[in-house]
């Protein structure tokens, strides 16, 4: 068992998100590989992010350049 320098810092350096439904998920990964058991990736760019803020603030998915560099058509 091994764990990444990403996986560790302050929430500030984190690239994925620090949700309990994400953990959740990865959780799942990691007792399916302990137990040897096919592992399917959370998809990261599938889960809401938001901010706490006044005005509210929430996205999904790719930005705007990460869409056009998958060969994404973004009008």
């Amino acid at each position: 068992m091994r764990s990444s320098a990403e996986a560790c810092g302050p929430p500030a350096t984190w690239s994925t998100p620090a949700a309990a439904h994400v953990g959740f998920a990865e959780g799942i990964a990691v007792v399916k590989g302990i137990l040897g058991e096919p592992v399917v990736p959370v998809d990261y760019g599938a889960v809401p992010w938001c901010i706490y803020c006044h005005p509210e603030v929430a996205f999904v998915g790719m930005t705007e350049a990460q869409a056009r560099q998958a060969g994404i058509d973004v009008w």
